[in-house]
């Protein structure tokens, strides 16, 4: 006689256990089992480019740690148990969050733009910029001492160290290196062990208007108008290489001798860095008949292109079909219309991904299931505001805040065995650290 664990039930057919919710909702497969062959599977029954969040608790299944844990103990299949753990950290990651918000001193009227974070030979690094082109540094901490400061000391922790030309329109990191881009052309690349700081100038004509940037190892991909530029050498001023795509780019990725581009007019193309040839373009340009610009990729699991458009969809393809244009899996829920520099984040394990959307608030999904992340008891919304910031320390889940003014980028870092997630808006640092609750506030 199988054993009974609160909230799931035992198919006897299956010798499987399974959520009761499922039960419920009278679903006819198992939480992780593959979707119909006929259509992607989705979260929700919504159209690919729904930008309406679907409701926060409706028939969800309850994601109780606990129990999930006594399920792991019980399961063998290498399949299953990869499941369950994955429901571990969803429920962690749905949990209440530490959450700071940390003033940064930027000039009257200015914003933050771009954020990057990481960790250094144990000690913590971050670097903001902002709307007037200042680059503002973090005094470098050990991970422990940085996690427990409270928010009114971290305010005081931050200098003006750099400045560039105009706006700050991405700060890229790889490895020991960061890089800042500015929608002038000139580029600043800072070396983290020995501390150095170069500025590389490009041609105006070339490099004008950088929308965004990807930096692996020491080749840097920008993405201007009309074509993207290959940086072999982050550090040299020669581009080696001009990738034509006949329209702005606004999405960058790359792989080992590969750079993906999403444009303005919707196209995705790959490039081989060996062949320098035109470029391949992908999924057979589904997005451009509809004119849906390209505002986010990456790959995932070496096989899986994650896409986000400017129009709300986000959708994963298997890149081993390169024409074929039906998504695996569809991520619904998130907000946009319009703007193309609404900021992603996909954690370290490729497992999870945020969003920040048009209407101010940060929605999560899991990459395994498509299911959206949500609060387990929500409350009522937490409005923040984005100048006139107060050192902020207390217990809040980043998907009940609601900022005051757009979200201007996200980045996710795992510090110990912890996920921090961060956020600008305004004149803001916004910190949650995953799963961990405040033994204090403020």
């Amino acid at each position: 006689m199988p054993r009974e664990l609160p909230g799931f039930y035992f198919d006897a057919e299956k010798n499987r256990y399974f959520p009761s919710s499922s039960k419920q909702a009278g679903k006819s497969h198992p939480p992780y089992s593959q979707p119909p062959a006929d259509r992607p599977h989705t979260s929700e029954a919504a159209s690919p480019s729904s930008s309406t969040p679907p409701p926060q608790n409706a028939q969800r299944r309850s994601h109780d740690a606990w129990h999930t844990l006594q399920l792991s103990r019980l399961v063998t299949c290498p399949r299953q148990r990869i499941a369950t753990l994955h429901q571990m950290m969803t429920a962690q990651l749905e949990a209440s969050a530490a959450y700071q918000a940390i003033p940064i001193p930027v000039f009257t009227g200015r914003t933050l733009t771009a954020f990057a974070a990481g960790v250094h030979d144990g000690r913590i690094w971050s670097i903001a910029g902002d709307s007037y082109g200042v680059l503002h540094a973090f005094d470098p901490s050990p991970p422990e001492d940085l996690l427990s400061m409270p928010s009114h000391v971290l305010q005081h922790s931050w200098t003006r160290k750099y400045r560039l030309d105009s706006q700050i329109s991405s700060i890229r990191s790889s490895g020991l290196r960061w890089v800042a881009t500015s929608f002038g052309s000139t580029i600043l690349v800072h070396d983290l062990p020995s501390t150095r700081t170069v500025k590389v100038s490009l041609s105006p004509d070339l490099a004008c208007d950088v929308w965004t940037s990807h930096l692996r190892d020491r080749s840097l991909v920008l993405g201007v108008r009309k074509r993207a530029l290959l940086m072999q050498d982050v550090e040299s001023s020669t581009v080696a290489w001009r990738l034509e795509t006949q329209s702005d780019v606004f999405a960058l990725h790359q792989e080992e001798c590969l750079v993906y581009t999403g444009s303005r007019n919707g196209s995705i193309r790959r490039f081989d860095t060996r062949s320098r040839g035109p470029g391949l373009t992908l999924l057979g340009d589904a997005f451009t008949k509809s004119s849906n610009s390209i505002t986010y990729l990456n790959i995932i699991k070496d096989w899986q292109l994650l896409v986000t458009t400017i129009r709300g969809a986000i959708e994963i393809f298997d890149i081993r079909f390169l024409q074929e244009a039906r998504p695996l899996l569809r991520l619904v829920g998130h907000v946009n219309s319009y703007q193309p520099s609404l900021p992603q984040a996909i954690t370290p394990s490729q497992d999870f991904f945020f969003a920040a959307g048009l209407d101010n608030r940060i929605r999560g999904w899991s990459l395994l299931t498509g299911e959206p992340l949500s609060c387990p008891h929500p409350r009522s919304t937490l409005e923040v505001p984005s100048h006139q910031l107060h050192p902020v320390d207390m217990d809040a889940s980043p998907f009940r805040v609601k900022f005051e003014e757009q979200i201007t980028s996200l980045e996710i870092t795992e510090v110990g065995h912890e996920l921090c997630l961060f956020a600008t808006s305004g004149s803001g640092l916004h910190r949650f650290i995953l799963g961990r609750r405040f033994p204090y506030e403020t």
